[in-house]
């Protein structure tokens, strides 16, 4: 059996775009990191803001992030202030960046802490909730409608592993507390 699937998988299809939705759409494959731009101006977003994390700041795909948005004539900022394992302060510090640079959306690129901390900037961006007023397990969650809406995001991968990409949920660490909440 184990022969059988093997002899009908060809390992060029993995090098083959995909385009997939789980829920969220996924554009996966060779080169689809150069369309940034031109999914942003499909989107609607004129000047988001990249967020990574502290040790890929100067990696060669964030300024590369950067080239492929002002290509389409979009503007953008870097916020990098995001630790290995995303603070609550970083979010906070994560929000005023945004609102002071008058962002539209976030990109979030890198590993697992810059999905976390991208997905945390949008939850409190255009709100004034707490960030642990969204925490998980919670039974009363902020109401979100038409005039406070969480940002756009994309989030784009570096790593392998975490799956942080397609979930709706980030893990933060509470300092006060010493512990890591969803």
């Amino acid at each position: 059996m184990k022969n059988l699937l093997y002899r009908n998988f060809e390992h060029s299809d993995l090098l083959v775009s995909q385009d997939w939705t789980f829920p969220v759409p996924i554009a996966y494959g060779p080169g689809r990191f150069s369309e940034l731009g031109e999914h942003c101006v499909r989107e609607g977003i004129s000047n988001p803001l990249i967020v990574t994390d502290r040790g890929s700041k100067d990696l060669p795909f964030v300024e590369e992030a950067q080239n492929f948005l002002s290509y389409e004539g979009l503007t953008s900022a870097i916020f990098s202030d995001i630790s290995p394992n995303p603070r609550e302060e970083e979010i906070i510090i994560g929000k005023k960046a945004y609102n002071s640079g008058s962002h539209d959306a976030v990109i979030a690129i890198g590993g697992g802490s810059a999905m976390n901390g991208g997905k945390a900037i949008c939850l409190v961006a255009n709100n004034a909730y707490d960030l642990w007023d969204f925490e998980y397990e919670r039974k009363d969650t902020p109401e979100i409608n038409a005039n406070n809406q969480f940002p756009k995001l994309i989030t784009i991968p570096t790593t392998a592993g975490t799956g942080a990409e397609t979930e709706s949920t980030a893990m933060i660490t509470d300092t006060k507390k010493g512990m890591k909440f969803c």
